[in-house]
Formats: C-alpha cells, sequence, structure tokens
C-alpha cells in the first residue's frame, strides 16, 4: 500500500514539473514575440505580411526561435515540454490519447512553420502594404496579446487530456 502512495506522489511530482516547464517556456516565447512585434510596429509602423520585420535579421532569428519553441521543434524548450507529456502518457498505454495529441502538435506545428516562412521569404502576391496610426497599432498589439495568450490556454489542453488519464 505505501508503495503505491509513494508511487501516486512521484508521478504527481512529475506532473506539476510539466505544468511548471510548460508555462515557463510558453510565457517565455509569448513574451518575447509580442516584445518583437512591438518594437517593429512602433518603428516602422507598418506592416507588409510578416516582412515588416525589415532586414534585421537578430530579429528575425528571435521570432523564428520563438515560433519554432511554440511549434514544439526539436532543438528548444517547447519539444521537450510536449515530449516529456508524451512519455508520461505512455506510461499508461494509452496510445489513442497518444495518438491525439500527436495530431494536435502537428497542426500547430505546420501553422507555426508557414510563419516562419513567411519572415524569411517574399511576400506572396496580393498583399498591400498596410499603414498604421497610432491607435491602430494598440490595437493591433492588443489583438496578438490576445491572440498569444489564448493560445497559451489552448496549449493547455494537453495537460487536460493528461489529468483524464489520471
Amino acid at each position: 500500500m505505501h508503495i503505491t502512495y509513494s508511487m501516486i506522489s512521484s508521478l504527481l511530482e512529475q506532473v506539476y514539473t510539466l505544468i511548471a516547464l510548460h508555462w515557463l517556456g510558453y510565457v517565455l516565447a509569448s513574451g518575447t514575440l509580442i516584445y518583437l512585434l512591438s518594437q517593429v510596429l512602433t518603428t516602422t509602423n507598418t506592416v507588409f505580411s510578416l516582412n515588416a520585420l525589415g532586414h534585421d535579421m537578430l530579429i528575425r532569428t528571435c521570432l523564428i526561435i520563438c515560433l519554432s519553441s511554440m511549434a514544439g521543434l526539436p532543438p528548444v524548450l517547447g519539444f521537450w515540454t510536449k515530449l516529456y507529456l508524451l512519455i508520461l502518457v505512455g506510461r499508461f498505454g494509452n496510445i489513442t490519447l497518444i495518438i491525439i495529441i500527436s495530431l494536435i502538435m502537428l497542426v500547430g506545428l505546420i501553422y507555426y512553420i508557414v510563419i516562419a516562412r513567411y519572415t524569411i521569404t517574399e511576400v506572396p502576391h496580393g498583399l498591400e502594404l498596410l499603414t498604421l496610426n497610432g491607435n491602430t497599432c494598440r490595437e493591433l498589439i492588443s489583438l496578438c496579446c490576445i491572440l498569444l495568450l489564448g493560445s497559451i490556454f489552448l496549449q493547455d489542453t494537453y495537460i487536460f487530456l493528461y489529468n483524464i488519464v489520471l
């Protein structure tokens, strides 16, 4: 009986570690992304797709690293939290849940790769230059913040699905 309680407490400790690690990585990536986008909007006052980042490779590189972390690509923190979650779910042998989580991760990965591609390559035809005034800039930054915070809560679906297994 004592072994069962110690195994449950060990598993709960891993869940709390996973939640803390996931939130830390996602808040850092989202905060950096919000800062980068607000800097671009306040300095250029223009948005031309995602090429509004100008020719500054440092900003583009930081944006791609943040998007890679949020997408869960292997070298960054977002990948390790998702991999750890899949390992914990795999311990229970719930293959269906692993497939669902993997499909959700794949959809997010494709979304972030498309965004990263448009930060590097040319803008597709048909997109027009949008000049922003001060109010529109603030509204756009607020919208980005709301969308990023919403995506944080959507990413926590993984944690919710894991709690169903417990």
